[in-house]
């Protein structure tokens, strides 16, 4: 669908811009709250802010009308008791093209996206929402700006991958005109000079950034930019690693591969895929070892299979009182800026893109894990939040899915299929009655199966089976591949005892 309301420059309707400033008001209120409902006081004050006419409601009525005429036929402006609604197909707004150009860029081709990322940076032909000014209208702006920052990276990068390096240090040195501050551009910047044998340019790069700073904000920059510029004066940058199928601002961050197949749960997999894309955070409960983490990681991967950005961070390991915002914006990679606190810049990389952010062992992180979760719903509403955690994390909008042991069936599964790991004739113990009993002593709890099975490497299944009045003994073999808390029952126990305070231990 070709685009035809545009408002990432003066508003444009089909391509022409509309020559009455009332009327480019009103279309750009109505596409900054598009899908919802805007009540006639607060489109009047768009319109004529504190110069209101004698009827304010007739005279908006009479503009509405107006305007209608103009729209595409496939966009209507829906009147409401006292608001109005505009209602639009997806793809037919320039800005809502833009908020999923990665996950547009990410479906093609290398040689594609170039082109492609110029067509998105056409899109802008000025300053966007350039026609209202209120708080809304500035943090629209400011993520339309922010995007199309990313944009000219990605088109830089491209440019690299490509060997046109002139052109990406051209698009950079754009970037660092209109955002003096933008670490990251300068950052790709050095690097990018250096390695052209331009190494006094690299460096010169650091000091205008540095010096930007130290008067505007009086920050240094971050230490991560600090480092690259000791490795430039010491000729020790890392070699450039191996071009990958997508510039690393339009990658997506994919999920990891599974080590092994996943067994069962059929149903709750589509059920949370399909509640994901109803309501938007999630908690996946239930007692440790029960398969929380597979579940909510086969879920991530099925939403991301439909072009949805996935990013991941696993908290198991943080201790209370750790600046949760800038653990995540590390561990999924947010770009951050010296003048940004780490809220800030993870609030922006999650709305720069629709995007499913999965949080993992959220138990012992509970208060500032709602704390960070509601502020990030309320800065980005292309966000979706997928959480597990051993407790209801109890922020407003959560939606609780509970999961018990495996049925059965699936549990003697999960079991065969471990065992291979262990045993060349693991198969023949899916029609063994041994099993369908061991699985009821363990009561179907994935993490005590797949250990029960890696036992099987140093024992037999009977002595397995007949050493469960003493579980921990039995089944206390480490898994080294495993996280330290899923290597053994005990392991699993001791991770939630050693979080609990003295008079609960």
């Amino acid at each position: 669908m070709a685009v035809t309301i545009s408002v990432l420059g003066r508003v444009r309707l089909r391509g022409q811009e509309i020559p009455s400033a009332r009327q480019r008001r009103l279309v750009a209120a109505l596409v900054l709250h598009r899908g919802s409902d805007v009540s006639s006081g607060r489109l009047a004050e768009y319109i004529w802010g504190e110069q209101q006419p004698a009827d304010p409601s007739a005279a908006l009525h009479t503009l509405v009308s107006r305007v209608r005429t103009m729209l595409p036929d496939t966009a209507i402006i829906e009147s409401l008791r006292g608001s109005y609604r505009l209602v639009a197909p997806t793809g037919m707004i320039d800005l809502d093209r833009v908020l999923h150009w990665r996950a547009a860029i990410a479906e093609l081709n290398t040689s594609e996206q170039p082109a492609a990322i110029d067509e998105f940076l056409a899109l802008y032909t000025g300053e966007p929402f350039v026609d209202i000014d209120d708080i809304d209208a500035i943090a629209a702006r400011e993520q339309a700006l922010e995007l199309r920052v990313g944009l000219l990276e990605a088109r830089a990068e491209s440019a690299i991958l490509a060997g046109n390096v002139d052109a990406a240090i051209i698009t950079l040195r754009e970037v660092l005109i209109e955002r003096p501050d933008r670490e990251s551009s300068a950052a790709l910047l050095m690097e990018t000079l250096y390695r052209s044998g331009r190494q006094p340019e690299a460096l010169a790069v650091y000091a205008t950034l540095r010096d930007h700073l130290l008067n505007e904000f009086g920050v240094d920059p971050t230490p991560r930019l600090s480092e690259l510029e000791v490795a430039i004066l010491r000729h020790d940058l890392t070699p450039t690693a191996p071009p990958a199928d997508a510039p690393r601002s339009i990658r997506r961050a994919t999920m990891p591969h599974r080590a092994n197949s996943f067994v069962g749960r059929g149903h709750d997999v589509d059920g949370l895929a399909a509640l994901l894309t109803r309501v938007r955070f999630v908690t996946v409960l239930g007692p440790g070892g029960i398969g929380k983490t597979s579940l909510a990681s086969e879920v991530a991967r099925k939403v991301e299979g439909v072009g949805t950005r996935v990013v991941v961070a696993e908290l198991a390991d943080l201790a209370e009182g750790t600046d949760l915002s800038a653990a995540v914006a590390g561990r999924i990679e947010a770009p951050t800026q010296a003048t940004e606190s780490p809220q800030d810049a993870l609030a922006h990389h999650l709305a720069s893109a629709p995007t499913l952010l999965y949080l993992d062992n959220c138990e012992h992180l509970l208060e500032s894990v709602a704390d960070l979760i509601a502020t990030l719903l309320g800065a980005s509403p292309t966000l979706r939040i997928l959480a597990t955690s051993r407790e209801p994390i109890g922020t407003e909008g959560e939606h609780r899915w509970v999961i018990h042991g495996l049925p059965i069936a699936d549990a003697e599964q999960l079991f065969a299929d471990r065992a291979g790991a262990a045993r060349a004739e693991a198969e023949s113990l899916r029609s063994d009655a041994r099993v369908r009993l061991l699985c009821e002593r363990l009561d179907g709890v994935p993490l005590a199966l797949e250990l029960a099975a890696s036992a099987l490497a140093y024992t037999s299944l009977d002595e397995i089976i007949s050493g469960l009045d003493n579980r921990f003994e039995l089944l206390n073999r480490n898994r080294r591949s495993a996280p330290d808390r899923h290597q053994s029952l005990e392991a699993t126990l001791d991770w939630s005892y050693q979080r609990l305070q003295p008079f609960e231990q």
